[in-house]
């Protein structure tokens, strides 16, 4: 199992979805930067936030600072610039949905994948039975993905809808 680095969207919808076992059975840990956390809401009592509080209390969520900003923090939200850093900084692999945040890891050849990976993961993993039930329970809960985004995720975790 990886220790990984994340941004918060995908960290949230998780959450608010009841499926963040899917990060758990995956992942050994999940670093975030101080700007992440904050980004979650946790003390603010929403949707979702009580899973969330969980796993900080477990230690599967780690806070830790980010030393250095870089110069693309202009583009892009706080969460996510520092997420792109501390990826950077300590060479691991992010979790990232949002686009612009992407094109950013890509420019900085990070490794990065998003919640449609983590899906497919846990499909080939048998942790979860249908990625194509578990992205309904994201878009119902407020979460954006293309059609041709969804369409490629239930084709390559051999679904058909």
């Amino acid at each position: 199992m990886e220790i990984i680095i994340s941004d918060a969207g995908s960290l949230i919808i998780f959450a608010l979805t009841g499926n963040f076992y899917i990060l758990e059975a995956l992942f050994e840990q999940i670093i975030i930067p101080p700007t992440v956390y904050e980004e979650l809401a946790i003390s603010r009592g929403l949707r979702g936030s009580n899973e969330l509080r969980k796993r900080l209390d477990a230690g599967f969520i780690v806070v830790e600072k980010v030393s250095k900003s870089e110069p693309f923090t202009a583009l892009l939200d706080a969460g996510e610039a520092e997420a792109i850093s501390l990826a950077i900084k300590k060479d691991m692999l992010l979790l990232i949905d949002e686009k612009r945040g992407r094109s950013v890891a890509k420019m900085h050849k990070l490794k990065f994948f998003g919640s449609g990976r983590v899906l497919i993961a846990a499909k080939e993993q048998e942790i979860i039975s249908s990625t194509t039930e578990v992205m309904d329970q994201f878009i119902d809960s407020g979460y954006r993905i293309s059609e041709s985004l969804y369409q490629k995720i239930i084709e390559l975790s051999n679904e058909d809808k």
